[in-house]
């Protein structure tokens, strides 16, 4: 038993472990259970090895709802060099309190009316819960010179990332480097604290502060704090699992915690994959906080794998945002209509959007179906969504997939309706990947080896603010003819998915970055085959425009060349604007490496699909040598002579990359350039088009050109930008 303290108690409990109550479920007169010394005690109940010889290990399981952290460690952390711990009764020379917290202290351990506060070194801490959760204000620190790589430090309280809104204030640790904002954490609504790390390497010599910030008067609205350290190693997240994990070559390959309950219900898993390889069960308790305790009972082997309740019910819907659905009596032709509110209340204040949180699903149309002798309510999109698709849709078919992941080649976008059959084969998964680019994706698949169709979004994108959030959602579905048909809605940050014939669905919320766009099939762990997809582009139910990604018809479905009499039937995108995020710099030099004392320069483009483009930056003959950033000028001609040129890919979708750099930026002032129905975006990278060139001080236009395969240019965009060289540095 690790920290010498047994929450498991020297045997099995009969029961409650006092002053514990209700615990029920179990089979026979006795379970492990981690409530010995209340929630206060951390353990781990190990088995002797045995060797996995059926398809399915089932087994009783309640209690808290932690689940495993891969990520999470038991290891102490690194030595370092303690910056405040918050011990001398103050909270240091120097640390200054604003607001509620002006003339408190540091607290030692809980406040009063909160729940008991763990995991912080020594007596103290800082802990904002005075006043409850409606105090606010900041606890900061003095200067500070950074000489480590890290600042490692005890985070807790609630998950209010910074920085915020109006709607969902901050609780935050903040590390502010020349008034700004370079780092921050927060809370995970846990009043045990926990280790986090900043690296801090690129700040190295610079002056900083720390902010502990509380501007939230809702529900877990404080933030506990302690143990600031600087170290050249970073301290990673204590485990606060409570947890029965299955290890093989001492590793987690499947895990189940509870569901905050004291009554024990059925947990299964498929172990298929794993028969005749040798193995151990762990039930661990590491929470010290609300519901830290874990109860488990009757591990068996089966040919079928166990249910719980929730499992063995028929619901509407699987995914976690789909609440709250009201239907319509009445309709004109009998219809059954319905429609839900795409949230969950575990998070439902917290997700990353503004000014509103949250939406309704599409409307819905019910019906009653036999499907293998059984009667099924069945769903679908109703009929009237169409109105919305932008025209033909993008068709492939018979596409092997062998145990890889491939990008659908012209066909992108956040706001998608996809038809897709997949013939499984041997895959142990297949299916789509959406809303994807630069390590973010939500899957949509399905397993063979559990007979589900799923959405993991995992890493969908936003997934910090609230650990209920990432997490895979499952329904069970059986193959027809080996083949797996699914009906998929794409939104801005809403995933429905309806599976064969519409008796299973599942809705989840999702928040990804707006380049996270590419539209993807895949397969693992063998062969599967995209046997037919149809994929169109929506238009916006509120403005009727489509900036949301573009489908461009492939080769062999194309009639026309758009592009003119010239060149191949391939569709090439056209530029439909172009920005600039800054309108005037200071001493600007186009070079690779941005110092981080300086100002990064950064172009944007959209393009309606793929193709290629010319870049080329000019000044403008004769210009002044301005010693300020100039007024909105008029649209006077003048003449340009070219700096540089160079050609890249466009392509549908963001694409960034450090640019040049400037010494400040004066009176910024966004340059837009636009056309009315964006599709895509990309983005030009200056410093690989000039290598370390200072820029005269002048006037400048950066002209985006889109390209057919002939070189000959289809469309063009200017934006102007000015380079300033103050009296000073003359």
């Amino acid at each position: 038993m690790d920290d010498n303290r047994d929450a498991f108690g020297d045997q099995p409990a009969n029961g409650n472990v006092p002053p514990q109550g209700g615990v029920s479920g179990y089979e026979g007169d006795k379970l492990a259970n981690s409530f010995h010394e209340e929630d206060r005690g951390t353990g781990t109940l190990t088995s002797p090895a045995f060797t996995i010889t059926r398809p399915a290990l089932n087994f009783l399981i309640g209690g808290g709802n932690h689940p495993h952290d891969p990520a999470t460690s038991d290891a102490p952390p690194p030595p370092g060099s303690v910056f405040a711990d918050f011990e001398g009764g103050s909270y240091g020379p120097g640390w200054t309190a604003t607001g509620t917290f002006e003339n408190t202290k540091p607290a030692e351990g809980a406040l009063p009316g909160q729940l008991p506060v763990s995991g912080y070194e020594g007596r103290y801490l800082v802990n904002t819960f005075y006043d409850h959760d409606n105090g606010t204000g900041h606890i900061t620190s003095p200067e500070f010179q950074i000489t480590t790589e890290y600042i490692n430090f005890l985070v807790g309280g609630g998950n209010h990332p910074y920085p915020g809104d109006a709607g969902n204030p901050p609780t935050s640790v903040n590390l502010i480097i020349g008034g700004q904002v370079v780092r921050t954490s927060t809370g995970q609504e846990n009043e045990a604290l926990s280790w986090t790390n900043w690296n801090v390497s690129q700040f190295k010599g610079q002056t900083a502060r720390i902010d502990i910030v509380d501007e939230n008067t809702g529900g877990w609205g404080h933030i506990l704090a302690d143990q600031f350290t600087f170290s050249n190693q970073p301290a990673f997240p204590r485990s606060t699992e409570t947890a029965v994990n299955l290890l093989v070559d001492d590793q987690v390959v499947r895990t189940a915690t509870g569901k905050d309950s004291e009554r024990l219900d059925w947990a299964g898993w498929n172990v298929r994959s794993l028969i005749g390889k040798t193995a151990q069960l762990q039930v661990v308790d590491r929470n010290t906080g609300g519901w830290g305790h874990i109860l488990a009972d009757q591990f068996m082997f089966s040919d079928v794998k166990a249910q719980s309740a929730e499992e063995r019910a028929d619901w509407l819907d699987y995914g976690k945002d789909y609440y709250a659905a009201v239907s319509w009596n009445d309709v004109p032709d009998g219809r059954r209509l319905m429609i839900g509110w795409t949230n969950n209340w575990q998070y439902a204040g917290q997700i990353p959007t503004s000014p509103w949180r949250s939406a309704m699903s599409v409307p819905r149309e019910l019906a009653l179906k036999t499907i293998d002798g059984e009667v099924q309510v069945v769903q679908q999109p109703v009929d009237e969504l169409q109105r919305l698709r932008t025209g033909r849709a993008y068709h492939i078919a018979d596409q092997p997939i062998v145990d890889s992941a491939r990008t659908v080649e012209h066909c992108s976008g956040k706001a998608l309706e996809i038809v897709a059959e997949l013939a499984i084969g041997d895959a142990r998964q297949t299916g789509l990947i959406v809303r994807a680019d630069d390590g973010e994706q939500t899957v949509i698949g399905y397993d063979a080896d559990t007979h589900e169709v799923y959405v993991d979004r995992m890493r969908s994108g936003r997934v910090d603010f609230s650990r209920n959030f990432p997490g895979v959602q499952r329904a069970p579905l059986e193959p027809r003819n080996g083949k797996v048909r699914l009906h998929v809605l794409v939104d801005w940050s809403v995933i429905e998915v309806y599976a064969d014939q519409g008796q299973r669905v599942i809705t989840d919320q999702v928040f990804p970055a707006d380049s996270s766009q590419e539209l993807k099939m895949f397969a693992a762990g063998g062969s599967a085959r995209l046997e037919a997809m149809d994929v169109w582009t929506l238009r916006s139910i509120w403005s009727g425009e489509s900036d949301s990604g573009q489908c461009a018809p492939r080769a062999e479905q194309a009639t026309e060349n758009p592009g003119g009499g010239h060149g191949t039937n391939r569709v090439f995108g056209r530029v439909a604007s172009a920005r600039a995020s800054t309108r005037c710099y200071y001493e600007a030099v186009l070079s690779k490496g941005a110092r981080t004392a300086r100002r990064s320069m950064r172009f944007t483009y959209r393009l309606t699909a793929a193709a290629p483009v010319r870049l080329t930056v000019r000044r403008r003959n004769g210009s002044p040598a301005w010693t300020s950033c100039p007024p909105r000028r008029g649209k006077k001609p003048f003449r340009y002579t070219d700096i540089d040129r160079w050609n890249e890919d466009g392509r549908a979708g963001e694409n960034r990359s450090d640019i040049g750099t400037a010494a400040g930026i004066a009176r910024p002032r966004k340059v837009v350039v636009t056309r009315k129905w964006a599709h895509a975006r990309g983005t030009v990278s200056l410093n690989r088009m000039l290598r370390s060139k200072h820029l005269r001080a002048g006037t400048y236009v950066l002209s985006v050109a889109s390209l057919d395969d002939t070189g000959r240019v289809t469309s063009e965009r200017h934006v102007k930008f000015w380079v300033v060289t103050p009296r000073s540095s003359r």
